[in-house]
């Protein structure tokens, strides 16, 4: 299925999505953009080289990406169980930004200014790299059960 509305592209499965020159929605992040990549087989290369989130940055479903170098979000990104983001570098997540999901994040160093929210309720973020967590940052758990120390 491939399907590209106002500012949304979405690619599934083995599909391949080619943007116009006006990359502004998904390359640049504006705010308000979203990209979702879903399945192992999907190509969207106009975002390759993301470098800066300011909308809502997804993958799901066995789908991995590999940034071509750093990565700022202030936006939302978002890994799906089975899913793994590579950044080649430093990924910052600024004050206001969310990295969210269950799946894996593999970084050179994860500079935490935002809100870290693993899992989908229950459910786990594995990080694989640094983390520098600022005086901002946020983790951002929910923990089960009502007697601490056995439940939780």
């Amino acid at each position: 299925m491939k399907s590209c509305q106002r500012r949304r592209q979405r690619v599934e499965g083995a599909g391949r999505l080619v943007a116009a020159t006006e990359q502004r929605g998904v390359a640049a992040g504006g705010a308000g953009s979203f990209a979702h990549l879903r399945g192992a087989g999907s190509t969207f290369a106009p975002i390759n080289a993301l470098a800066d989130n300011r909308g809502a940055f997804r993958i799901s479903e066995g789908r991995n990406f590999t940034t071509a170098g750093n990565l700022v979000n202030s936006g939302l990104l978002f890994a799906g169980a089975g899913s793994r983001l590579t950044v080649n570098g430093t990924l910052t997540s600024a004050v206001g930004g969310v990295l969210a999901g269950s799946g894996e994040l593999q970084v050179g160093l994860l500079s935490a200014a935002g809100a870290i929210a693993p899992g989908a309720s229950p459910g786990r973020l594995l990080l694989t790299g640094n983390l520098a967590m600022q005086e901002s940052a946020a983790l951002e758990i929910e923990i089960a059960g009502l007697e601490a120390g056995v439940s939780h």
